[in-house]
């Protein structure tokens, strides 16, 4: 055969061949699309510690919150009775503990602030309390609680109080509390409870 009929063939049959090439064979030798940074993270998180990455930040938020066994709250606020005066604190909750059904135990420190010309005036009650709780409808908490223990000022005495809160959120809160301070009078204060 001459030179010139073989390349006619071939300009021919190539074409055809091209085209039984069918798009199944064509997908099948397509290569796989590379993975996503994201989906490169999951197989990564999932061979680290056998898990999902939705299960490893549940089990992370757990691990965060039982970092802090005693929850701590600050509280700023006055003393309205019989003076007005600063009353600013931090109470521990002891998550467990309870002396009375149904209550929870609190661990409270406050500094009761006057300054006037005379000097600076400072008493600080420190309590063991007993809290009862409950939710309502809203979803706020509920508390009323009391405890006792030193009021430390110029003379140390046992003294105690009694005390009604409300959460309006998970982290801000509202607090009157009267003080029995072993002598004199009986101590009124409001505070804002933060944290949580």
């Amino acid at each position: 055969m001459s030179k010139p009929i073989r390349a006619a063939l071939a300009g021919l049959l190539l074409p055809a061949c091209v085209f039984m090439v069918t798009p199944a064979q064509v997908r099948a030798q397509t290569p796989a699309p590379l993975l996503t940074a994201q989906a490169y993270g999951d197989q990564l998180t999932n061979a680290l510690i056998g898990t999902t990455p939705a299960t490893f930040g549940a089990r992370r938020q757990v691990g965060a919150s039982t970092l802090s066994p005693f929850p701590m709250r600050i509280r700023l606020g006055a003393l309205l009775a019989p003076r007005v005066k600063f009353d600013g604190g931090v109470d521990f909750t002891l998550s467990g503990v309870h002396l009375l059904p149904s209550c929870s135990t609190r661990i409270d420190a406050d500094a009761i602030i006057s300054a006037n010309f005379g000097g600076l005036n400072t008493l600080i009650p420190i309590t063991f309390d007993q809290v009862y709780s409950k939710g309502v409808i809203t979803g706020n908490r509920l508390y009323i609680g009391g405890g006792i223990g030193p009021y430390i000022g110029n003379v140390t005495r046992l003294g105690g109080k009694v005390f009604a809160g409300v959460d309006l959120t998970s982290h801000i809160g509202i607090e009157a509390t009267l003080h029995f301070a072993g002598v004199g009078d009986t101590l009124f204060a409001v505070q804002a409870r933060l944290g949580g």
